[in-house]
């Protein structure tokens, strides 16, 4: 019996013995997934990847789009059940008004109230449920690691109608496991759907290294979707600073609002510098900069601050409005006729020019009004009032004129209250709904880039009530287009929790009337994972350089490590660096050789410049460090051979060796080392050997 005749019956084998225990796994995992309880659908989630197989794959996809189609089917019992509960509440609270309490109308109405509150719970209570089994199924796509498993998912990327389910197939991509799916991602770059492209250079962030992403990435910059740019200009921070610093300048000086601070905190990790409100300055201080930036030998203190700009930014109860595509979404509910007293001149001025009561409602009008008439002309806007539903002044984002201005304004201040909070239709109203059923590109396009949104209770009215489910939705819509949400809380008794919640999932402002302004402005990086909140990662580079230097070994190898994490931004380093390559511990020193390799061009000119230093220890460390980076150091060469040359006691020998490593391309350092290899001793046998090196292609 041959070789492959063995194989092939070890195979069948094995094959034998597993598929029952297969097959059992996968059965049980189907019925897991059609259980009432959340648990166990979960626990046949995890099965599933721990199977993963085709028919693992199969019966995901099967879990996803039967909780879609559930999610769809449960909105309209939903809404009619929500409508019906909502009435008969608000009818049994106008008998208490007029004194019918205990009356049989009032009895009626309450048995109404009841029953379709019970009836609504139950089929929230299926609709949450569905919500997190398509959530938890989508990230578990990117778990799975079988080649029929990943092409099951990269067909579902290309061809799922369904919109939400599609985008969970995308994301299902981003996995820095999926290279083999690159080519699936850069063909999606080129779907006419918006939505699609945006998630697909979501995904694509892992793999900023693989040949042929950066350029299409580059091609992205005049992508008529500001989602699609958004998120080409974070691929872009991570690729090399030759690259990254020149296509992040043009968005500084294209973009405008939330799209050019985003692109001024890139590159404030990038440089240490901020432009935030002049972008325009970005393009004179690059080319001013550009070698030293590329060469390591930037330091931004070295940099004159620019004078600040003149003129005011609108503000919305001390939120800077910084967006040039922003929604107000403003509660019109029946507590929001409570009185108020703001300590604000101005705000004042305008509730009393424009009559408004002095309640919570007319200060949101006064600041509203305020925050209009602030927002420059040519900006994008609407306004959404809310209460038993929600309603938006127009449709789609409006420009600002004069004229539409003195439109809004009118609305605003005519526009009546309703009874109840219905939160959740507000958030729906404000993302256009564009993974609904009526759903389309053109409401993705025309989606806003930041949602100011205020209330002064907890929701009362809507599909989902529940602070997880709020989020968890809102997170679904954000995961392709990285919108900014913030919250302002008024009043006793608003739901801090959700509010504080969607301003740190987005990275927006929380401004708590009760408790002043909170900031979770700095940019998340896309890396962070949804509801998490980084601390700003220019600060996180800072303490790390600042811990090379402790007397702790443990907390210095942690300080490389943690820089390692943020790749190339963490390059001003280099310095540090080198001063901690004389460290006694060999992990440490060869956690900042790995390191200053993924620093590359920018860690050669700054090492280069170390081999001249007062210091012979450091000029040392900085020779063994070009070393590691073999031909790619040629830059280095000519201060190589000055150190090579020189008569310290401790340098020209590693000098030498590293001439050796960059090989063919340190030729000028030919005469220099032959002179050293005509004597005696270990500099004379390491520029022998360096000699051979060079010289293996002659």
């Amino acid at each position: 019996m041959g070789v492959r005749t063995l194989a092939l019956v070890a195979a069948f084998v094995v094959a034998s013995i597993a598929t029952p225990a297969a097959a059992q796994d996968l059965s049980e995992a189907r019925r897991l997934l059609i259980s009432r309880q959340l648990a166990d659908r979960v626990h046949g989630i995890d099965l599933l990847v721990k199977i993963d197989s085709a028919g693992a794959i199969q019966a995901l996809e099967d879990a996803i789009k039967r909780s879609s189609r559930e999610l769809e089917r449960l909105a309209k019992l939903l809404d009619k059940a929500d409508d019906a509960w909502g009435n008969a509440f608000v009818k049994r609270l106008m008998l208490e008004y007029t004194y019918q309490k205990g009356s049989a109308e009032w009895k009626r109405w309450r048995i109404k109230e009841l029953e379709y509150a019970k009836r609504w719970i139950a089929h929230s209570k299926d609709a949450k449920l569905h919500l997190r089994v398509m959530i938890r199924a989508g990230e578990a796509f990117a778990k799975l690691r079988s080649h029929a498993a990943i092409e099951r998912i990269e067909a579902g990327a290309a061809t799922e109608p369904n919109a939400l389910v599609r985008q969970l197939y995308i994301a299902g991509l981003g996995h820095e496991s999926r290279k083999r799916s690159v080519p699936t991602l850069l063909a999606l770059l080129d779907h006419r759907a918006g939505r699609v492209r945006s998630q697909a250079v979501r995904s694509l962030l892992p793999f900023v290294d693989h040949p042929g992403v950066l350029d299409r990435i580059e091609a992205l910059e005049q992508d008529p979707a500001w989602q699609v740019r958004l998120g080409s200009y974070h691929i872009m921070a991570r690729a090399p600073f030759e690259r990254a610093i020149p296509y992040l300048v043009r968005g500084a000086s294209a973009e405008s609002g939330e799209i050019a601070l985003a692109i001024d905190a890139l590159l404030k990790d990038l440089t240490g510098r901020s432009f935030a409100g002049q972008p325009a300055a970005w393009g004179t201080w690059w080319a001013k900069h550009r070698k030293s930036i590329l060469d390591g030998s930037y330091t931004s203190s070295s940099d004159k601050p620019l004078p600040r700009i003149s003129g005011s930014v609108p503000t919305f109860f001390r939120i800077p409005i910084e967006s040039t595509r922003v929604v107000f979404a403003i509660d019109f509910s029946a507590s929001m006729t409570e009185d108020m007293t703001l300590k604000d001149a101005k705000t004042n001025e305008i509730l009393s020019y424009y009559k408004l009561s002095r309640t919570r409602l007319g200060y949101a009008k006064a600041e509203l009004i305020r925050a209009l008439k602030a927002l420059p002309d040519g900006a994008l806007f609407n306004v959404v009032i809310y209460h038993n539903t929600a309603k938006g002044l127009n449709s789609r984002l409006m420009k600002m004129t004069p004229a539409a201005r003195r439109r809004t304004i009118k609305w605003v201040a005519k526009s009546k209250t309703g009874e109840m909070t219905n939160i959740w239709d507000a958030l729906r109203v404000c993302y256009n709904d564009y993974l609904g059923s009526g759903g389309n590109d053109a409401k993705f396009l025309s989606l806003p880039d930041t949602i100011v949104f205020l209330t002064d209770g907890v929701p009362t009215r809507g599909r989902f009530r529940d602070t997880e489910s709020l989020r968890e939705i809102v997170r679904v819509w954000n995961l392709s287009v990285g919108m900014t949400i913030h919250c302002v809380a008024i009043g006793d008794k608003p739901d801090r929790k959700l509010l504080e919640g969607l301003a740190r999932d987005t990275g927006g402002y929380y401004m708590d009337l009760k408790k002043g302004l909170r900031s979770f402005k700095e940019r998340q990086r896309v890396s962070v994972a949804p509801g998490e909140v980084s601390t700003p990662v220019g600060d996180k580079i800072e303490a790390a350089i600042n811990a090379l230097g402790s007397e702790d070994m443990d907390k210095r190898l942690a300080a490389v490590r943690e820089l390692a994490g943020h790749g190339r931004h963490g390059v001003r380093s280099v310095p540090k660096l080198v001063a901690a390559l004389t460290d006694d511990s060999e992990e440490v020193c060869n956690a900042i050789y790995a390191l200053l390799r993924i620093y590359g061009k920018p860690a050669i000119g700054a090492l280069a410049g170390f081999l001249s230093d007062n210091e012979d220890d450091t000029a040392e460390a900085a020779a063994i460090a070009l070393g590691k980076f073999g031909a790619d150091a040629a830059p280095a060469v000519p201060k190589l051979i000055e150190l090579l040359e020189s008569d310290r006691m401790v340098g020209p020998t590693e000098a030498a060796r590293a001439l050796g490593e960059i090989g063919p391309p340190a030729r000028e350092a030919v005469p220099a080392l032959e002179e050293m290899a005509s004597g005696r001793g270990l500099l004379s046998r390491v520029a022998q050997e360096s000699l051979r090196k060079i010289k293996t292609d002659e």
